[in-house]
This record gives structure tokens, sequence and C-alpha cells, in this order.
């Protein structure tokens, strides 16, 4: 399982649609961007290891909209 909590700056970004799990942690999905600067609880578990090993696996996706130039941390 895992879950990011994660803060970004407002006045650059918008949240723009609703968080979406990718395939392998779709166990248990959690994750809300409601408050402005702030992905609270993002992420999901998984029924088992992911396979393949060793591989990258999608846990979220939060479509957004850019307001402004800057850099994210």
């Amino acid at each position: 399982q895992t879950y990011f909590d994660m803060t970004y700056n407002a006045a650059l970004l918008t949240v723009n649609g609703a968080l979406s799990h990718g395939p392998q942690y779709d166990v248990r999905p959690l994750g809300s961007a409601a408050v402005d600067g702030v992905i609270d609880a993002a992420g999901g578990a998984s029924d088992g290891l992911p396979t393949p090993a060793g591989e990258r696996f999608l846990l979220f996706t939060l479509p957004i909209h850019t307001d402004a130039a800057g850099t994210l941390p």
C-alpha cells in the first residue's frame, strides 16, 4: 500500500477534475484534492505484489490546469 500527502502552491495551478487511481492500486483507493494547495492521502493498496516486479506502476492521476509560471517544489 502507498499513500501520499502533498502540498503545492495553489497560485500556480488549479485542480481540474477528480483524482483517479491506477489499476495496480485499486484496493482501498483514497485521496482528496478538495482543499486548494493540498492533496490528501492520495493512493491505494494492491491485492498482491505488483507485477511484473521491478516495473513502474501508476499510483494515481490528477488533472490540473496551470495558472501561472513558477516552480512547484
